[in-house]
């Protein structure tokens, strides 16, 4: 029990029992939980007879993977409701110093469109237009006058008018359909709800079409429930639900179009070897659409090289006479997405290229100052293996310390992400667990982790530090660590899997190694899995997050920390 009054306030106590009797009492919720987790250990332990089951999409076992997905997107609805998501981000308010927050920024952004404007509609002072430099946070503060004058943060300033930097396809597909069809603006936090369940979605779709497309003679259907959940846990989705402002909106979505794209692309290639154009054209324009969400998402598109290699090198399907109808529906989306995105800033800021982002009203002038280099090892160094802090206190989850030697945005931390999802450590170990597995898996596995490791480096060197920054990159590693997993799985001893010109004793002892390896992995994983499922969900609940769910939704709080009152 918690009391917030001021020192000196009486508190009516009107009676108290000895030893009370205590009534025994059942809780449906925990018990479902308990059961769940223990279905999950025992149907998924190493030696479970679902490893030996190759996976067949076509088959019943269709309506087991439905399940296991809607379980997943069940994971990513619980945490929402648990922080309140509808209602926690709301509403303008002033916070400290010049920070006037709008949580309404991509609803102001639809409506603007939708009566023909791109600024949005928000008071500009006359104080702040007659700056010679706006964009200096100490000036700022001074003409807030303790925020009597409303400046609002995070928001593009250019030329007397606010914009929203962040990118526009959320509002186009999701906020102004809302609003044209209901007359009222769309909360984001159900905006963000609907795209990570979304997210959720594609993301399992794309783990179960790796497995289908390129372990088809191999795959076990144990090991695949095993990644999609190890998909959902690790590419940092749960965190945007559980932070549902307008910050997780085009991340969200971009982790949308970019396991949709790139399912699509999986999907094209015909039993005769063809292509089909037309889930090319769709795999493209969803990656392009990243250009006007999240644009880090967009280096996806370098994916394609792995994944067509065999087509571009060899079959000439792509950039050549005959293939012209495949390389055109493959780029043409990006040039469709592109030349309308380009437009929109032209209109905004006077050039093509201009996103608005280096306007940004935040704690520094981003016109002028760059982070410094000095961190940028650092941050990548917290981002990826910052170990998390336990703790013998409920929640058991605590805030890392991550010092850094010059000061750059820095956001409290709770681990990097092989720490917070363990699995994601296979990822690194790509050139060894790929090491004799066919060219194209390996490459786009490498291609993957190194596309990753570039996002992360550029995300330090102009962000800061923050945990959902790890959307934009940890994806990558689910990729390459789905590979190496259904590499090592207990099917995959095909020789399809092996070089070429392998001979009969090469293929006994690789199949032998790979059998021993292929358990121990399903161990690590497994517990690499409830370690993070654990972890993320204790993590809900620390007062050191933007939310605390202790002062938001407190029946919650102390129902969960009741559970583990006995340990």
């Amino acid at each position: 029990m918690e009391f917030h009054d001021s020192p000196g306030t009486v508190l009516p106590i009107t009676g108290a029992t000895l030893n009370p009797r205590i009534a025994f009492n059942v809780s449906p919720l925990r018990l479902c939980l308990e059961l769940l987790v223990a279905l999950g250990i025992v149907f998924l332990r190493p030696g479970s007879f679902l490893f030996h089951i190759p996976l067949r999409v076509r088959s019943g076992q269709s309506v087991v993977l439905a399940m296991v997905v809607c379980l997943g997107m069940v994971m990513v609805w619980g945490v929402w409701l648990l922080v309140n998501g509808g209602t926690v981000f709301q509403g303008t308010f002033f916070r400290h110093g010049s920070h006037w927050l709008d949580y309404e920024q991509y609803a102001r952004l639809a409506d603007a469109l939708i009566h023909g404007k791109t600024n949005l509609d928000l008071p500009v002072p006359d104080s702040l237009t007659q700056l010679s430099n706006p964009y200096d946070p100490d000036i700022r503060n001074i003409i807030s006058n303790g925020g009597q004058t409303p400046l609002f943060w995070d928001h593009a300033y250019y030329q007397g008018k606010y914009y929203a930097y962040f990118g526009v396809i959320p509002a186009l597909l999701l906020y102004a359909p809302y609003q044209i069809i209901t007359g009222h603006w769309l909360s984001t936090g159900v905006a963000v709800l609907v795209l990570s369940l979304l997210a959720a979605l594609t993301m399992s779709l794309l783990i179960i079409t790796i497995s289908t497309v390129l372990f088809p003679q191999s795959a076990s259907l144990g090991m695949t429930i095993l990644m999609v959940y190890a998909g959902i846990l690790g590419s940092s989705i749960l965190y945007q639900c559980a932070t549902p402002n307008f910050y997780s909106v085009p991340g969200a979505a971009s982790l949308m179009f970019t396991c949709l794209g790139l399912t699509c692309w999986l999907l094209s290639r015909r039993r005769d070897q063809s292509l089909n154009r037309w889930l090319l054209f769709v795999g493209s324009l969803s990656l392009a659409a990243n250009l006007g969400c999240r644009p880090q998402f967009a280096i996806a598109a370098l994916l394609a090289f792995p994944l067509f290699w065999k087509e571009i090198r060899y079959t000439r399907q792509f950039f050549s006479i005959k293939g012209w109808a495949n390389t055109t529906a493959a780029i043409l989306p990006f040039i469709l997405v592109i030349l309308p995105l380009g437009w929109y800033n032209q209109i905004r800021f006077g050039s093509f290229l201009n996103l608005g982002s280096n306007y940004n009203l935040t704690g520094f002038d981003m016109t002028r100052m760059h982070l410094p280099s000095g961190n940028i090892i650092p941050i990548v160094w917290y981002a990826f293996f910052q170990p998390v802090s336990l703790t013998m206190q409920f929640p058991y989850a605590n805030a890392t310390s991550t010092p850094l030697p010059f000061w750059s945005p820095a956001e409290t931390s709770f681990g990097g992400i092989f720490a917070i999802s363990p699995v994601l450590i296979l990822a690194a170990l790509t050139p060894w667990l790929l090491s004799r597995t066919n060219f194209r898996i390996k490459a786009l596995a490498l291609t993957s982790v190194t596309c990753g490791l570039l996002v992360a480096v550029v995300d330090s060197s102009m962000t800061g530090l923050s945990w959902r920054y790890y959307l934009d990159w940890s994806w990558l590693f689910v990729i390459a660590t789905a590979l190496c997993c259904l590499t090592h799985d207990e099917g995959a001893k095909s020789k399809d899997l092996l070089p070429r010109h392998s001979s009969d004793n090469s293929v006994k002892a690789w199949s032998e190694s790979s059998s021993a390896l292929s358990r121990t992995l399903r161990m690590f994983i497994l517990c690499a899995i409830v370690f993070s499922a654990a972890f993320q969900f204790l993590a809900l609940f620390s007062d050191q997050r933007f939310i605390s769910i202790r002062q938001e939704n407190p029946a919650y709080y102390f129902t969960v920390a009741h559970w583990f009152s006995g340990i």
